[in-house]
């Protein structure tokens, strides 16, 4: 095991897995926030991502736990660190699997219901209502499949003693009745429904897609010609709305070729990994250390399959492209201290009433407006111009309230714009004891 925790593996693992590892985990979380917490995407049937985030976290974190953890222990001889890893191996290799699988499946789902929403056949439109009323049951159902299909991995492995080795060699995990007569039909039923029937269903799906996107931009091409043609006024406008209207083929190509070619790329060297193990298994021993190097590869890209998610979305939809600028936006403003940002947004806010007053001002100037009307409107506009912090300051407040109102229970201790002290505001006036006494009278 030492020996075989060399400088190579120990690059591939140790450095690159866990660099792609951490940014896989990070990209994720962002995209599960993004997902879970926006109500335009949640309203757009974009619960299989939130859940296809989740589960890719869980897989990137066990990826971490069991391969960069075992090269790094075995390279540097860490006692502490291989006993908890010989402890929890087991546990979390099964979990990873059973992540992955329901990865697959998600995307199996996600692109079945795309597929019937862009059918125009009734009866492919009955079941994406039925999938879509049914999310709670199809979660639990990919979760069953998963765990029946995957689930067995734990009771497949378990850690063979060796008295007689090094201290740090003598806990080995193996397969356990590797030999059995089962042992090929249960791996390759598995590897066929895990791994190459969704990848199948995922092209044969996304290119339906393709061509049903492409019949209906054709036909919406030659009635919006024919219409134009008969009223003479193809110009060159109508010419680029022409090239416009191919936008949405476009955008479904590049997410038939980034998903599918991700996918691919994350479970190819898998699928050639398990051929060698069935077809030649003399010459696994015979290069063993190449068979942990091919399976280091074929477990770093399927972590770079999940990292690749948010890239993905981001390319193919603007609107997960806006929601996920925003996130960031609210991580960067939540980094700002408090009393800067109060008086940031103090000034800024200023400047743009001031700002778009003047404007009316200068508009008004440039207008032929009555008389009257224009001297009373321009009184107006400067008694707000200089009464503009007192007026701000009343909006700000009523927008606390009503904020409060809504968000009493997510309430916070820092400090906005319509969370400005009365401290601050300006001392108000006295009034007069003559206009008093008139007013009295």
């Amino acid at each position: 095991m030492t020996k075989n925790a060399d400088g190579l593996r120990f690059l591939i693992d140790g450095v690159i897995g866990n660099v792609v590892a951490s940014i896989s985990v990070i990209f994720n979380v962002l995209l599960f926030y993004v997902f879970s917490t926006s109500k335009r995407l949640r309203r757009q049937n974009y619960a299989n991502p939130v859940l296809l985030a989740l589960f890719d976290v869980i897989t990137s974190v066990c990826y971490v736990l069991l391969l960069p953890a075992h090269v790094i222990a075995y390279r540097y001889s860490i006692r502490p660190m291989i006993e908890q890893w010989i402890h929890y191996v087991r546990f979390v290799h099964c979990v990873q699997h059973v992540c992955v699988c329901i990865c697959n499946f998600l995307l199996v789902v996600a692109s079945i219901e795309r597929l019937f929403a862009n059918s125009p056949e009734g009866k492919q439109k009955t079941v994406l209502v039925f999938l879509v009323r049914r999310k709670v049951g199809k979660i639990m159902t990919i979760t069953l499949l998963a765990i029946v299909l995957k689930g067995t991995v734990l009771f497949e492995t378990e850690i063979e003693y060796l008295p007689y080795c090094d201290e740090l060699e003598r806990y080995v995990p193996v397969l356990a009745n590797y030999l059995g007569s089962f042992a090929a039909v249960r791996y390759w039923g598995r590897k066929i429904s895990t791994v190459i029937v969704p990848f199948f269903i995922l092209i044969y799906c996304n290119y339906r897609i393709v061509l049903l996107l492409r019949q209906k931009q054709k036909q919406t091409q030659q009635q919006s010609m024919k219409k134009r043609s008969m009223r003479g006024s193809l110009t060159s406008s109508s010419i680029r709305h022409y090239y416009r209207e191919k936008r949405g083929v476009r955008t479904a190509t590049k997410t038939l070729v980034l998903v599918v070619g991700c996918y691919l790329l994350s479970n190819f060297v898998s699928i050639l990994l398990g051929f060698w193990e069935y077809l030649a298994p003399s010459e696994i021993i015979k290069y063993y250390y190449g068979y942990l190097v091919v399976s280091d590869i074929a477990s770093l890209l399927t972590v770079f399959g999940c990292l690749m998610r948010l890239p993905i979305y981001c390319v193919s939809d603007a609107r997960i492209r806006k929601a996920v600028g925003r996130a960031l936006f609210r991580c960067r403003v939540r980094t700002i201290p408090t009393e800067v940002r109060q008086n940031q947004l103090d000034k800024w806010s200023f400047v743009v009433v001031s700002n778009s007053l003047r404007s009316n001002l200068t508009g008004m100037n440039n207008l032929d407006w009555m008389a009257g009307r224009s001297k009373r409107a321009k009184d107006e506009l400067a008694f707000l111009l200089q009464n503009r912090r007192k007026i701000l300051v009343d909006m700000a407040f009523r927008l606390a309230m009503d904020n409060k109102m809504e968000n009493c229970d997510n309430s916070t201790h820092e400090v906005w714009l319509t969370d400005i002290q009365e401290e601050e505001l300006l001392p108000e006036r006295r009034h007069s004891r003559f206009r008093s006494l008139m007013a009295n009278v």
